[in-house]
């Protein structure tokens, strides 16, 4: 399965902070565990902050569609790529007005996305929260490019993202 949780949309906020404490998965290729991601759609216009744990270790992008294309910007996190069975505070602090977006590991600032540095790529819309894992399945070519080609699992193997606590400021 592919299991997702999400806010309301009464949720939808241009600032705060959201944070999870999760243990991650084990990396396999093909598998995208996105613990903490924030997302809006309104009118057309879409926006979108994520951390993603991917092949290549633990990734964190901004996405907008505010010009008319969609346009991103992804960094993947230094040493990130043994994360997997480990547990992380993570958290977004964000402040879609003021054009700053910060990343958080275990409380300190992992990466920082800011407007004035990345204007096409920058949410504009309010946000909520997603917490999600899904696979790069048959129909999803797109995503084995980034993710590698999903091959399954055993009859005894299971894949689990535990999420311990969960809070928006």
């Amino acid at each position: 399965g592919a299991p997702e949780l999400q806010a309301p949309d009464s949720a939808l906020k241009r600032k705060g902070l959201w944070q999870i404490d999760v243990t991650l998965p084990e990396k396999r290729e093909g598998l995208c565990v996105a613990p903490l991601w924030l997302y809006a759609k309104n009118d057309g216009q879409k926006g979108e902050i994520d951390f993603e744990f991917v092949k290549a270790g633990l990734q964190v992008t901004i996405h907008s569609h505010h010009t008319g294309a969609a346009k991103s910007q992804a960094v993947v996190l230094p040493n990130s790529a043994d994360w997997g069975g480990k547990r992380f505070l993570l958290g977004i602090r964000a402040d879609i007005d003021a054009g700053l977006i910060e990343m958080l590991v275990d409380g300190k600032v992992a990466h920082k996305f800011r407007r004035t540095d990345h204007p096409e790529a920058f949410p504009t819309e309010p946000l909520k929260t997603f917490i999600s894992m899904w696979t790069a399945k048959v129909g999803l070519g797109w995503a084995e490019g980034w993710l590698g080609k999903w091959g399954g699992l055993t009859s005894t193997e299971r894949l689990a993202m535990v999420v311990h606590g969960y809070s928006v400021s």
